[in-house]
């Protein structure tokens, strides 16, 4: 293909056939040449130069450097922040709640009145009852009368019939009289004492008219309004509920492929959505042991409340809430520790499922001693794949028994590649 180049201007008395001319020309030609192979040169050094980057390794992975952690193996599940103490204040006693004392978080002490129930039928019933023992009390006076009078009598006829100034038969009437009047006296005590039970019943259900606190706490749901009628005879209606907050216990549920790692007394960290930036720690009271048992099918034959088929159990802790930052039906996401390593040679998670085939849930448990592979990335900028005897495996980091050290630098991932520059001459 022609090229346009620029051409020499000719010298005074120089024709464009002359040798000289044509030596002129040729060195021109010579000089462009060099130009051109030189600017070819230098692009094809900045190729190199650039695909030698390229292949840096720094560049090629995602590296992590060794240091030491702190390793904790641990069992995830998710619970509900309840109180410890509740009580479900009903009433005991049929008829129109007169007053409330209380209100939704009130703070109450043991015994401190709650609520009133309209008394006035409650008091009738002790009132007649008491009209009654009177009665019988008074009875019983005129019967014990009648039964000396009939002891007497019969005396008197006892010895009459001795000296045969009576006749037998006076004698058995009086006996008789006697015993009947007896008879009558001990009806009327029975009648009294069956009385005295019945007011003390009465009296008993009168003092539930004033429904009192059964334990100190905080008063977390009021279910019934000044005006309402109580009807107490199946069942007790319930009022109130006080929980102490004190301390919560959190309901954790936990798998059935989990739960033989927790033993009583292992350590627990929990967090709560409300406070993600705030860990409580505490120790394990009690796993339940039985699986909690789902809830019943509603009448309309929803199920959506039913549980699937996996099987877990409830694992009990309790934590002190002075500050009152944990509510009740919080969330937990609870962590039970299960091994611990304090300040160990710990290699990222992320390094037994870079490059390899090797996977982190292939690590072996505390207990026993395996051998997994990881990456390392030598000073030199080689890669070799080493030989590490693991331990306690954490989610973000895994101890490392042996095998590596301190400070070297093991590959995590690949690196995103840079695109390769794209050369062309333009003629």
């Amino acid at each position: 293909m022609p090229h346009d180049w620029p051409e020499r201007p000719s010298l005074p008395g120089e024709t464009e056939d002359s040798s000289s001319a044509k030596l002129t020309r040729a060195r021109w030609w010579r000089r462009s040449g060099t130009i051109l192979g030189g600017l070819m040169l230098t692009a094809l050094v900045a190729l190199i130069a650039v695909s030698s980057r390229a292949t840096d390794p720094e560049q090629l992975y995602q590296t992590s450097l060794i240091g030491r952690h702190d390793v904790e193996e641990t069992v995830a599940a998710a619970g509900r922040v309840r109180p410890r103490a509740h009580v479900d204040v009903g009433a005991r006693v049929s008829g129109q709640l007169r007053k409330l004392h209380v209100r939704i978080g009130s703070l109450v002490r043991e015994g401190e009145l709650l609520a009133e129930i309209d008394a006035e039928a409650q008091e009738a019933k002790v009132e007649g009852i008491r009209a009654e023992r009177a009665r019988l009390t008074a009875e019983l006076a005129e019967l014990e009368a009648t039964l000396a009078f009939a002891e007497r009598q019969h005396g008197r006829q006892t010895e009459l019939s001795r000296t045969n100034a009576a006749s037998v038969a006076k004698e058995d009437e009086a006996r008789r009289d006697m015993n009947v009047a007896k008879a009558r006296r001990d009806a009327t005590i029975a009648r009294i004492r069956q009385t005295e039970a019945s007011l003390r019943a009465e009296q008993v259900a009168l003092g539930y008219t004033r429904i009192l606190a059964p334990i100190a706490g905080t008063v977390v749901s009021i279910e019934a309004v000044e005006g309402q009628t109580l009807n107490a005879n199946y069942e007790a209606p319930e009022i109130l509920r006080i929980a102490d907050l004190a301390v919560m216990t959190v309901w954790t549920d936990v798998s059935e492929s989990d739960v033989t790692r927790l033993s009583v007394g292992m350590p627990v960290s929990f967090t709560t959505f409300g406070h993600a930036d705030r860990v409580w720690t505490t120790s394990l009271r009690e796993v339940l042991p039985v699986p909690q048992r789902p809830p019943r099918r509603s009448e309309s034959g929803d199920r959506s409340n039913v549980r699937s088929n996996i099987i877990s159990y409830v694992a009990l802790f309790d934590v002190p809430n002075s500050d009152n930052a944990l509510r009740a039906e919080m969330t937990a996401q609870v962590s039970f520790i299960y091994a611990r390593a304090p300040d160990t040679v710990a290699i990222p998670a992320a390094a037994f499922q870079a490059i390899g085939n090797t996977s982190a849930s292939a690590i072996a448990r505390p207990a026993e001693r395996q051998r997994a592979q990881v990456h390392v990335l030598n000073p030199d900028g080689t890669v070799s794949l080493r030989d590490v005897v693991t331990g306690v495996r954490g989610p973000r980091f895994i101890e490392a028994k042996s095998g590596i050290a301190v400070g070297e630098r093991v590959i995590i991932g690949e690196a995103r590649r840079p695109p390769r520059p794209s050369f062309s001459i333009e003629r």
